[in-house]
């Protein structure tokens, strides 16, 4: 990497970070809501087959702030842009933000397992633990934090004397429907597993499954959800093969796609006919046509190198390409590659090594855009020595209009500190975004 980029990186994106040390967000009351009613949300409806994938931290973006679950202390958070301030999700007058049964932001009541943004609100997934009962409930939480109330159940369990541990699940809405993925087991017991998928419906809360049996350990995974028109789209891994489903919205019927031998659940939705897919380990873009049934390999993807820029190149697979997967702003695709480093001797005699980590760019005709090295983007870590988890930046990808913010975690650590940068589309469309800094935020501080 060249030392003369890296300082003016650091300059421009990290001036916001010095002496920029995590505290606790104020205590108080939020005295003003922090959208309007006109805020663009990024959900299914706004961002047409913009997988909202659940990242670290589960990070929803509006045109005033974020709005981010922290895991490790199970606490609703927002960060006002126009402010710089963040705070507990929770207006209550005088409320400590302990746990509390009243707190919006805190509530032990419950444990959020998944949560996304629509029709104005933060659709939460919740596990609400009696002495008898595991009850899966779903939660309208207010975008000030004023109220928490309950559209429905989707699921109850008897406890009947065992112990269950609920994890993680997507949470995807679209025209008034909520497709939630269901997960638990026995603690220390992976052959208790059980999976289910439930769709709940706003209007009516009716609640309706893709399986047979709601919750069971017969039931296939479901993953990579996402909605588009009519449909909500889904993988199931069965034996080796991933295999693509869409789901009517008002029929309830089941669709399989036939792709070609090689899917592994990279896709995102052109129009209600055409699916764009990779396949062989990520090196060839793929489009399937409902219509017809027809299957069409389209580009065979290249890896972007320069092996003499550095030197003579001694470790790394120069050859090697593998798309990481497919994202989608509704309007151009967005194809990150994965990472290499490379080892290198220079004609000096001495070693090195660079990062090579392209996102390619393609407009819906699959003509490429731009290829961005986001690895020669990346500013340097705060921490001393440190590095950025450059493995998972790619699904730190958010979308809103003609903002991009990009999500990224570091190597020291990943799992309590992440950072938000922002640049705008026509930016990054030219080759050369230009990331600000936006904030820093810490799980369980």
């Amino acid at each position: 990497m060249k030392k003369g980029r890296y300082l003016l990186l650091l300059v421009v994106l990290f001036v916001g970070l010095t002496g920029c040390k995590e505290e606790k967000p104020e205590e108080g009351t939020i005295t003003e809501r922090p959208v309007t009613n006109d805020t663009k949300f990024v959900s299914e409806d706004y961002e047409p087959g913009n997988r909202s994938y659940y990242m670290p931290r589960a990070m929803m973006r509006t045109e005033n702030g974020f709005y981010h679950y922290n895991y490790a202390e199970g606490s609703l958070y927002y960060y006002d842009t126009v402010s710089g301030k963040e705070m507990y999700l929770c207006n209550k007058p005088e409320c400590r933000h302990d746990g509390n049964p009243f707190c919006v932001a805190t509530n032990d009541k419950y444990q959020m397992l998944g949560c996304c943004l629509y029709d104005n609100s933060i659709l939460a997934y919740v596990l609400e633990e009696t002495q008898l009962q595991y009850l899966l409930k779903v939660f309208s939480i207010a975008l000030d934090g004023s109220t928490m109330d309950e559209i429905g159940t989707v699921f109850t369990l008897e406890k009947a004397g065992q112990k269950l541990d609920f994890f993680s699940s997507e949470v995807h809405a679209h025209r008034n429907k909520v497709m939630i993925t269901m997960a638990g087991c026995q603690p220390g017991l992976t052959d208790t597993l059980r999976y289910g998928t439930a769709i709940l419906d706003l209007d009516t809360g009716g609640v309706t499954f893709l399986d047979e049996e709601p919750l069971s350990n017969e039931n296939i995974k479901v993953t990579d959800i996402t909605a588009y028109g009519d449909y909500f789209y889904y993988c199931k891994k069965e034996g080796k093969k991933t295999i693509l489903h869409r789901y009517h919205i008002t029929a309830g019927t089941v669709e399989t796609c036939k792709l070609l031998t090689g899917f592994r659940g990279s896709y995102a939705v052109l129009n209600e006919d055409t699916v764009v897919y990779l396949k062989s380990g990520g090196t060839t873009l793929c489009t399937y046509q409902y219509s017809t049934g027809e299957n069409e390999e389209k580009i065979r993807l290249q890896r972007i190198h320069n092996e003499y820029e550095f030197g003579t190149v001694v470790g790394g697979h120069m050859s090697d390409y593998t798309a990481q997967d497919i994202l989608t702003d509704g309007t151009y695709l967005y194809i990150p590659e994965s990472t290499t480093r490379f080892d290198f001797i220079n004609e000096n005699g001495e070693a090195g090594s660079f990062i090579e980590s392209y996102l390619h760019v393609f407009n819906q005709q699959l003509e490429e855009i731009t290829s961005v090295n986001m690895a020669e983007i990346l500013p340097e870590p705060e921490e001393e020595g440190g590095a950025w988890h450059v493995e998972v930046y790619t699904r730190g990808l958010r979308y809103l209009g003609e903002d991009i913010y990009w999500c990224l975690v570091s190597d020291s650590n990943p799992d309590l500190e992440s950072y938000v940068f922002h640049c705008k589309r026509s930016d990054f469309l030219t080759g050369e975004p230009k990331f600000t800094f936006v904030y820093k935020y810490t799980e369980g501080r």
